[in-house]
């Protein structure tokens, strides 16, 4: 006989057209209607996934919470997804998705000894192949979700029932719903109804019931309804009150097609709403795990304790924000403002934290020789950086003549390249310096310069203005970079000889677009509509700001040893920008640094970056992954996009600090940077969207910051060096100039990691020992290789490619264990 299950769920957003407080509340009243209905019907079954839902239940309302324990014990109500809740599945790291299991695997084993084996993820906009391997080695078997939804253009050759292959081989069953994940009141006993005559062909249904998206759950009359179905039905087919797992369980993954993709594009807005959030995520993400990284240094080196429960909270804020109506930029503007309250509160901590670490790892520091200033930077990476270096001090004293006090950086007693550049202050004193120099650094480490000062009569440098000549030419090291002085953007640059850009490279575009922050059921945005341009000398006076009288909107504003930095004021509209082009002269990567006032409505802006390759391919960062890129529409990538020259052995990487959409073109990569859409507002049926006569606030309006790096080099060079290198870019370095006592006389041990990335370095849950996170970030096979001196280990072992390994370090060995390190 067939059979179908039902899923009752109460499909509740903890924030998205309402704040978390109200969020909370709806969960409050809907599991205790669901408690009320499990204790009073007989072999009715409630589903709920979100441990957050849960924890708020716990803390407050504990009776109810005690009354879902006893009902989970007896099998009445059902445990499902099993994750902290249900994020954006696109945008966060790998690590990120791994905490967002972890947290909820251990919080729903201490609570209620259940372990779920089916992730449920019904409304996330979109799906990385990248979870695919992430849920194999944490132990699931499936994977559960809906969007794209069926029948909207988008994904439809998907199957309902399909293997979903991912990175390094792995395989999970996955499963769309192909109807909506709730009912509305009254109508669920019809529409499980006729969803039976609808898949006739099909011996086992699935069909999930429960009033949302606002919680609700199972109503008292639909309930009698459904039952009362499952008693005419009886004689033709068997329903059932039934879970996720339960249903699951029943799928052959060896007899179910293959789908080895992305579940996307869904939803294309997503990827770049709602700036102020995803930058602010990013920024917490990396910090989080240098700050967990350094702090677990610090243990291993006997200088401080790791500070548990303090990190453990603040993945929990992090997590928060990865929900999917906030990460995405689709909540409303009260919800917004809490998330990025959440998100700073993240950062000022684990800012502590790293700062903490510096100190302690730094107590060896011995004083420097008199008038020299000791320069402090910290490498969270088991994996040298060599870069060019910033770190502000002040004077022993002001300098009140006309004398410029400069100076230059050692190592060792090695002068390193070393330039003086304009300090944040704009106190118009020699007193508050900034110095910039060329080093490598040791892996996990504080590294130690010296900075010895020297008085000249007057400041070096004298700022060059650019636009005297059509063209512009820069040499930094290798590279040679042509400006166009008209449009301010790049003609040309070359290293080693070798062309890679085409002219107009750096420009701001401007592009159609609407209110819709998700830009639902869609792809692409609209066609470009103009870029922004070189502002005239009296603009770029009023905006620089400055009292010179005459600013010339494209200059060069430092020069040095180290580096030479461009700057260009430019405008469209109601909007303005700067640019800053930084060249490092010895072998460093190009960088630019894009600071937007944004004013604009219904336009986005991307930043156009021509390459001169021909029949190019894309690739970009995915989750614990890389994935080829399509030039059919908008895309989602994390940290890089990668473009590679058909047809020569060259090859150009973008690293971003926030973009998580780009445009590719035939000739371009486009990185995403800002929209302009109103709050939780899109298309239903033919109704306006922005009906009333009144005034509508737009998302992002104001200052935004953008840092791009600009990878150049043979298709292997660029192929081994952009991961660790966007790594590195996305958890910068820190450095800080300190004058420490030397009272430790110690030397600390080495930490390095070959061939694989390390994400993760944390003690494990019992204290015992230590989990690392390691992934090779490689197509091909590797060896990792592993040297800590601390923990006495140096061992090697082998990965496919782009696998993710889970270590555990106890008592001088180790051993390979799951993503959630169960035995």
């Amino acid at each position: 006989m067939r059979k179908l299950h039902l899923v009752c769920n109460a499909h509740m957003d903890p924030v998205w057209q309402w704040r978390w407080q109200e969020g909370l509340g709806a969960a409050l009243s809907t599991f205790r209607v669901a408690a009320d209905f499990c204790e009073q019907f007989d072999h009715f079954v409630f589903c709920h996934n979100e441990a957050l839902l849960y924890e708020w239940v716990e803390q407050h309302d504990p009776l109810l919470f005690d009354r879902i324990k006893a009902l989970v014990a007896a099998g009445k109500w059902k445990i499902m997804g099993g994750w902290y809740l249900q994020p954006d599945c696109n945008m966060p790291a790998g690590e990120s998705i791994v905490r967002q299991m972890q947290t909820g695997y251990e919080y729903f084993m201490e609570k209620f000894g259940v372990r779920v084996h089916t992730a449920v993820n019904l409304d996330s906009f979109g799906h990385s192949k990248g979870l695919v391997q992430i849920l194999q080695k944490a132990g699931y078997e499936g994977y559960m979700m809906m969007r794209p939804d069926p029948g909207i253009g988008l994904l439809d050759d998907l199957p309902q029932r399909f293997c979903w292959k991912g990175y390094s081989g792995s395989k999970v069953k996955g499963y769309r719903l192909n109807t909506p994940y709730n009912t509305l009141y009254g109508t669920a006993a019809r529409v499980v109804e006729d969803y039976i005559g609808q898949n006739g062909d099909q011996e086992i249904l699935m069909r999930c019931w429960g009033i949302g998206d606002h919680g609700g759950g199972p109503s008292r009359a639909d309930l009698t309804e459904i039952n009362a179905l499952i008693d005419r039905k009886a004689g033709e087919i068997e329903i059932i009150h039934s879970n996720p797992d339960t249903f699951m369980d029943l799928l052959d993954i060896d007899s179910l097609p293959v789908v080895d993709y992305d579940l996307n594009p869904m939803d294309a807005g997503c990827y770049t709403s709602m700036h102020k959030v995803k930058k602010l995520h990013r920024s917490l993400e990396g910090q989080l795990m240098m700050a967990e990284r350094i702090s677990s240094l610090c243990q291993m080196e006997g200088v401080a304790q790791y500070p548990a429960e303090q990190l453990q909270k603040l993945w929990k804020d992090l997590m928060f924000a990865q929900f999917h109506d906030i990460l995405p930029g689709t909540c409303v503007q009260l919800a917004e403002e809490d998330s990025v309250r959440l998100l700073h509160h993240g950062l000022e901590e684990t800012d502590r934290l790293l700062t903490a670490g510096l100190y302690a790892l730094a107590r060896d520091q011995q004083p420097p020789v008199d008038g020299d200033i000791p320069l402090l930077v910290l490498n969270p990476h088991p994996y040298p950086v060599t870069d060019v270096f910033e770190c502000e001090f002040m004077l022993a004293d002001q300098n009140w003549t006309p004398n410029f006090t400069s100076g230059t950086v050692y190592c060792d007693g090695v002068a390193l390249p070393t330039q003086m550049e304009k300090e944040a202050s704009s106190m118009n004193l020699d007193w508050r310096k900034r110095v910039c120099f060329t080093a490598t650094l040791k892996p996990m480490s504080v590294n130690r310069f010296d900075c010895r000062l020297h008085v000249l009569p007057e400041k070096p440098f004298k700022i060059i203005d650019m636009t005297r000549e059509p063209e512009y030419t820069i040499t930094a090291g290798e590279t040679i970079c042509v400006f166009d002085t008209r449009s301010g953007t790049i003609k040309s640059m070359t290293r080693g000889g070798v062309e890679y850009v085409r002219p107009g490279f750096g420009a701001l575009a401007v592009f159609e677009d609407d209110c819709d922050p998700w830009l639902i059921n869609r792809k692409s945005f609209g066609p470009r509509i103009g870029q922004f341009t070189l502002l005239d000398r009296k603009r770029a006076t009023e905006y620089a700001g400055c009292e010179v009288e005459d600013v010339s909107p494209l200059r060069v504003i430092e020069d040095g040893d180290a580096r030479t930095c461009v700057e260009a004021l430019l405008g469209y509209d109601k909007s303005f920008a700067r640019v800053v082009w930084r060249f490092p002269k010895q072998g460093g990567d190009v960088s630019v640094e894009c600071t937007v006032h944004w004013n604009q409505h219904d336009t986005m802006l991307r930043m156009e970056l021509p390459h001169a390759f021909e029949k190019a391919t894309y690739s970009g960062q995915d989750m614990f992954g890389n994935k080829p890129l399509s030039t059919a529409h908008e895309m989602v990538a994390q940290r890089w996009v990668m473009a590679k020259d058909g047809g020569a052995d060259r090859a150009m990487a973008i690293l971003n600090d926030c973009c998580y959409g780009s445009l590719l073109t035939d000739t371009a990569i486009c990185p995403s940077m800002l929209r302009a859409p109103t709050y939780t507002s899109h298309r239903i049926d033919d109704r306006p969207r922005l009906p009333l006569e009144r005034y509508y606030a737009r998302q992002d309006q104001g200052e935004h910051r953008f840092t791009f790096g600009i990878l150049l080099g043979s298709v292997s060079e660029i192929e081994q060096t952009t991961d660790i290198k966007a790594q590195i870019h996305n958890e910068p370095c820190m450095a800080v100039s300190a004058f420490c006592g030397g009272y430790e006389k110690r030397k600390y041990g080495e930490f390095v990691i070959k061939g694989v990335r390390l994400d993760t370095c944390k003690p494990s849950k019992d204290g015992n020992g230590y989990v690392l996170r390691l992934f090779n970030y490689h197509d091909a096979a590797v060896m990792g290789n592993v040297h800590i001196s601390a923990l006495g280990l140096d061992f090697s072992l082998p990965f496919e490619g782009q696998e993710i390994k889970t270590v555990l370090v106890e008592s001088g060995s180790w051993r390979e264990v799951n993503l959630l390190t169960e035995q």
